[in-house]
This record gives C-alpha cells, structure tokens and sequence, in this order.
C-alpha cells in the first residue's frame, strides 16, 4: 500500500476513528480542530447562539447541540467503538452509570485520543476555510487553507496540500431551513 498524507477535518468522534484507521494503514494524517480540544458536538458551552436559526451571518456561533443535564439514550456498551469499549471508570469526576452523562463521553473520546496517540496529529484552533482541487485538470491533490483562531488576514491563512481530504465536521453550524411555498414563517420570522 502506497502511504499517502490525508487530511483529517474535525476531531468528534468520527474524526478521531477514521484518523486512527488511516494511521494503522499506514498513512500520515493531518487533524484540523477549530476549537481547543477534541470532542466535537459532545464539548458543552452553556453559552447559546445568538441566531439559533442561522440567518444572521454575522452572529455569534455556539457549536454545542447539548444541554447541561444531556445523557446518553444508548447504554455505555453500544456508544464506544468495537476495539475501544466505552467502560465504566471509577474515578473522581467520572460517571459509572450504564446510561451516562455527556460528559463521561467526552471522557471516554478525550482518552481514546490519548491512547492511540492521535492528539499530536491534531492542530487545534485552526478552522478549514477551503479545500479544493490543486490542479483541476491533472486532480494531483488537495489544497487546505486553514486559518488560526484570533488571527485575521491573508498573512495568517496556512495552505498545505495532501493526496485525500475526509471531512468530519457533523451538520450543526448552518441550520438547513426548508423552504416551503405558501408558508408566512419562512420570512416573517426568520
């Protein structure tokens, strides 16, 4: 197998897996983060949206879908990975529960990112703003820009190039609102 140089968007939980499956094939991964830790949907910020419909682009975007007393439907024995069970810790600050809170699995994704050493494939705080072909007729690549979180200007935009990009970025930043015919509420109260 030919070891390629594979960009990772997002370190959730899938993220994190399909870095971990690329490394054990042999590839060298790249994990893009925009926030400061890895996690994804299951990191907690009590802090709402200022748009919670997503009209608004100048709003101030709250990328948590959870609330404070969240816990898992699923019991702890189907939600972790087949390799990597999901088991129940003993230790201050963790949740033994069958059914735990969203914090135990932000444990639980926090440890398998440890254990298979994937945080120091991980760039925190750098937000993908375009992937794109390298060279659209010869398709030799892809190009990722990414910029750093608090920096501003075109000095500050990283490009690097890699031979596969996967995106693991979920669906919860732009709310997808249908547009329906006839419907007032789509522009009255949006």
């Amino acid at each position: 197998m030919i070891s390629r140089k594979v960009a990772v968007i997002g370190a959730g939980a899938a993220g994190l897996v399909a870095s971990r499956e690329l490394r054990r094939e042999g590839h060298e991964v790249v994990i893009f983060e925009r926030s400061d830790r890895v996690g994804g949907t299951w990191v907690y910020d009590p802090n709402v949206d200022s748009d919670p419909l997503g009209m608004d682009t100048s709003r101030t975007i709250i990328h948590s879908s959870l609330y404070d007393s969240l816990r898992v439907n699923l019991p702890r024995e189907v939600t972790g990975f087949r390799d990597y069970p999901f088991m129940a810790q003993v230790k201050d600050g963790r949740d033994p529960r069958r059914f735990p809170h969203h914090s135990e699995v932000l444990h639980y994704l926090e440890d398998f990112a440890n254990h298979f050493e994937l945080v120091e494939l991980i760039r925190f705080e750098a937000e993908v703003i375009y992937v794109g072909l390298l060279d659209e007729e010869l398709k030799n690549g892809w190009v990722v820009k990414s910029k750093r979180k608090g920096e501003v200007g075109n000095s500050s935009v990283a490009r690097d190039v890699f031979d596969a990009v996967v995106v693991c970025t979920g669906y919860l930043t732009h709310p997808n609102i249908a547009e329906i015919p006839g419907c007032a509420y789509n522009r009255k109260f949006l």
